[in-house]
């Protein structure tokens, strides 16, 4: 993927839980995992890799969906980590093994009871959606501003 000059880069979903470091303004930002939607100009060649070429004048962040099991919770931090995560991850490079996952209060929780982030603990399945942010530089693994968290 080529970066027009003038290309406007953004998050499709505003009301998530904003963290430091979190954004989507050059290419270093872009992780394996991310859902992203692209405004293609002109053709769409295919690279020497077999994968797809193309320029972007708008490229906006959307929600990605990840399952797995948790592995620890942070109650005081509103957060939790998933991991056994897919080879999409595990197989990038760096090795993806784990994913730390924000709520907040934009947040639905689906298929747990409680209804709420006190349903989730270790070793429960869940599978989660919203923007997934590259803060491995940062906190050392990808970080998921949860929009849902469902039960599984």
């Amino acid at each position: 993927m080529t970066l027009a000059n003038n290309v406007s880069m953004g998050v499709a979903a505003p009301s998530t839980l904003r963290l430091t470091g979190q954004r989507l303004q050059t290419t270093a930002d872009l992780t394996p995992g991310q859902e992203v939607l692209a405004e293609i100009t002109g053709n769409i060649a295919v690279a020497n890799d077999g994968n797809p070429s193309f320029t972007t004048v708008k490229l906006l962040l959307a929600s990605s969906q990840i399952a797995g099991p948790v592995a620890a919770v942070n109650s005081s931090a509103g957060s939790f980590a998933l991991t056994n995560i897919w080879s999409l991850f595990t197989k990038a490079n760096p090795a993806v093994t784990q994913l730390e996952v924000q709520t907040g209060t934009q947040i639905t929780f689906v298929d747990l009871t409680p209804a709420d982030a006190s349903a989730i603990s270790t070793s429960s399945k869940v599978a989660v959606k919203g923007p997934l942010f590259n803060t491995i530089g940062s906190v050392g693994q990808p970080t998921l501003s949860a929009l849902q968290v469902a039960g599984r």
